[in-house]
């Protein structure tokens, strides 16, 4: 079992990390996934390989 911080630092910190979670929207219970942003490999690059 990990360490669980008490105290004020602690609060502190685990409510900092709950309102950087909200903002980059990390808090939603599913995401949706999506292969827009994926691409084959190909091109120059992979002519150092051969």
């Amino acid at each position: 079992m990990r360490m669980r911080g008490e105290g004020i630092f602690a609060e502190q910190t685990r409510v900092l990390f709950d309102v950087a979670a909200r903002r980059a929207g990390l808090n939603q219970k599913e995401h949706r996934l999506s292969s827009v942003h994926f691409r084959r490999p190909g091109g120059t690059q992979l002519e150092f390989l051969s």
